[in-house]
């Protein structure tokens, strides 16, 4: 599935955007934190409701990836760094959602496109 890639690659700490940038190192004071729940590793897994709130909503003229719930979704637009706020905050850029101008990975497009296509079957059914 879709989502089941990107979260392959943020488990692998690399990013599903071609070009796209993964800081690999914690801070000391937060990998101390990290470690206590989880792995102390940046794999955007301290309590995992970003990651869990990641989706895809097929539309008729497309399909929208991302992260919907309004909480969990300031979270990410940090990490992706969307915004020319998110750029001046000191969260590490961890790209797992294309910007704007950016694309994802081959595997990823190749499944998006396989998704389109079916999205696009059910539609004309």
């Amino acid at each position: 599935m879709l989502t089941d890639l990107i979260l392959e690659n943020t488990s692998k700490l690399k990013s599903s955007v071609k070009g796209g940038k993964w800081k690999k190192t914690l801070s000391p004071d937060y990998k101390k934190i990290k470690s206590k729940v989880a792995p102390g590793v940046p794999n955007m897994e301290l309590t995992g409701d970003m990651l869990d709130a990641l989706m895809f909503k097929p539309y008729r003229d497309g399909i929208e990836i991302g992260v919907f719930d309004t909480e969990e979704a300031k979270k990410a637009d940090n990490h992706n760094k969307f915004t020319a706020k998110s750029r001046k905050t000191k969260v590490p850029e961890r790209q797992f959602i294309p910007r704007k101008g950016q694309q994802f990975k081959p595997d990823i497009l190749k499944e998006l496109k396989t998704l389109a296509m079916e999205v696009a079957e059910d539609d004309q059914d």
